[in-house]
């Protein structure tokens, strides 16, 4: 069964050799080869350093051990928290390196934009040209970038140009800013629980935006079976019932409703069976797709996570690939 990976990562040495010991974020700690994001988000990747930094044969070779066909990949976090005029030269980089990559394997590769924020129009037009350039299908996004949020308004306009070039957005999480996520170490901050609240938050923020209302095209895109979403839908309607009185929100249909028409999520990095069920029994197998966090996960798990599912042939397909085909032309 052909299988579409919507979440793989990657680095690359420039990139390490541009951050190596810096003051600041991100830094990498040549010391003891960790990433530094802020708070408690020192993050090791010593083991997977390597596979992180392979955008060629050895890559392919392990998603052929997996069965994995093609993937969408990204550059994990970090360029896009460098300082404006740094950030925009490493984003550059790092980007031209996927590119020359899907150059040389069209048939495997596809690709995310990574973007540094804090000068917009800069990121713009970086979008533009990996657009046009190298043809990558989406903006990798990231659910908050220090002290701007996604539903900022001048980052409307990245939104709009997604839409106008046909890409779409995968919003991955990153460290929390918030105080009262640092003091317990990265289990709190990062995979544990941070990113998964963080990226819900950003989410939240965006619908209660109205962005889905202003650009009804709009497709997003998060991972680790919908975040906190599928658990918290309900309720998140519920509020949003009771809450229409204060004026603030600005989305015109119940939260729920942009999960049919704008909102995809993939399995990437969670292994639950329980966690996948709620998401598949509130959502159905349309708004799901496959995603491996490689080489964060082990590829090959996250083809047996989703083969041992208790779902049918024709959802698995759906998981698989067809929703990739169906919904983003991939």
């Amino acid at each position: 069964m052909k299988k579409i990976d919507f979440e793989a990562h990657y680095y690359t040495q420039d990139f390490f050799d541009a951050i190596a010991d810096r003051e600041g974020i991100p830094s990498f700690r040549t010391s003891d080869q960790s990433m530094y994001h802020g708070g408690d988000g020192r993050i090791g990747i010593r083991p997977i350093i390597p596979k992180l930094l392979e955008l060629g044969e050895k890559r392919i070779k392990d998603m052929d051990a997996a069965g994995v066909d093609t993937a969408i990949l990204s550059a994990s976090l970090g360029v896009e928290q460098l300082p404006a005029e740094m950030g925009i030269k490493e984003t550059e980089k790092i980007n031209d390196a996927l590119g020359s990559a899907i150059a040389q394997y069209s048939d495997r590769f596809k690709g995310y934009a990574v973007l540094n924020v804090k000068n917009i129009q800069s990121a713009v037009r970086e979008l533009e040209r990996c657009r046009k350039k190298y043809g990558f299908v989406g903006w990798n996004a990231f659910s908050n970038y220090g002290s701007q949020n996604l539903d900022d308004p001048d980052m409307y306009v990245l939104f709009e140009t997604v839409v106008n070039l046909g890409m779409f957005v995968y919003i991955h999480p990153t460290v929390p800013v918030a105080d009262c996520f640092k003091g317990w170490g990265p289990a709190l901050a990062t995979s544990g629980l941070g990113f998964a609240e963080d990226t819900a938050v950003a989410l939240t923020r965006l619908i209660l935006s109205g962005i889905f209302d202003r650009l009804p095209e709009l497709k997003i895109v998060i991972g680790h079976s919908g975040e906190a979403f599928p658990f918290l839908i309900q309720r998140l309607d519920d509020a949003y019932l009771r809450s229409k009185w204060t004026n603030l929100a600005k989305n015109k249909k119940m939260p729920s409703e942009y999960f049919g028409t704008n909102i995809w999520m993939t399995t990437s990095g969670n292994f639950s069976v329980p966690a996948f069920q709620c998401a598949y029994d509130t959502f159905g197998s349309e708004r799901i797709m496959f995603g491996t966090d490689y080489p964060m996960e082990d590829m090959i798990r996250s083809v047996e996570f989703v083969d041992k599912l208790p779902i049918s042939i024709v959802d698995a397909e759906k998981v698989y690939y067809k929703n990739a085909e169906k919904y983003f032309g991939l």
